[in-house]
């Protein structure tokens, strides 16, 4: 039976991408204390050029700070103004409350596209 030529194309690119970790095995073995530097190694091409497939935990805490900062600056802005009941406990503790939501929305959803944690419905 002959194959198709795509699955062709497949077991070759397959092939040659073992060939080629092996290789980079040989040269530099894999400590067992690198697990975090394997989960560099594998990308997707359907993610975005400048993000990678799986992030380790520090990657997550600071890109998760970097894309909920303007709702931390508003919320610190908050609690360092004036201060008053209203203030404090109704309308800083409800950008706190925004802010660390924020911040567990992004890294939950961060952690689905590393394969950490299932999808969550948007």
């Amino acid at each position: 039976m002959a194959e198709t030529p795509d699955k062709q194309t497949t077991e070759d690119f397959l092939s040659s991408y073992i060939a080629q970790v092996k290789s980079k095995l040989e040269k530099a073995p894999v400590r067992p204390d690198a697990s975090a530097d394997l989960s560099l190694v594998l990308t997707d091409t359907d993610a975005p050029k400048d993000r990678k497939r799986f992030y380790t935990s520090e990657q997550i805490d600071q890109i998760a700070q970097e894309e909920c900062a303007e709702c931390e600056y508003t919320w610190r802005k908050c609690s360092n103004g004036p201060s008053s009941i209203y203030n404090w406990f109704i309308g800083c503790s409800l950008l706190r409350k925004e802010y660390y939501d924020c911040v567990d929305r992004v890294k939950a959803d961060l952690k689905a596209k590393s394969g950490r944690a299932p999808i969550l419905p948007q």
